[in-house]
């Protein structure tokens, strides 16, 4: 069974494996095995999850299946940048 909830800082490990696998997974046909983890290595570590996970910039919401995490999605609130009428 899917069960969907919003996480914060506390799930920090969650969110950093979710973003590699996420990567690893969209880009393993195209990209070397070393080459798709240097680049995780270099973009996604603790640090970056915490900040994200700590800014009121950003809502997390975690998809677990039998309390697995298996999915995310992250809601960035920003301003528009072109005015709407």
């Amino acid at each position: 069974m899917y069960t969907v909830k919003k996480v914060g800082i506390d799930s920090s490990e969650q969110l950093l494996h979710l973003w590699t696998e996420t990567f690893k997974q969209a880009y393993q046909d195209i990209h070397s095995p070393e080459n798709l983890q240097a680049y995780c290595n270099k973009n996604y570590s603790k640090e970056n999850a915490l900040a994200v996970l700590s800014s009121d910039q950003f809502n997390c919401t975690v998809v677990y299946n039998k309390n697995q995490p298996v999915g995310y999605y992250l809601l960035n609130y920003q301003p528009c940048p072109t005015p709407l009428d």
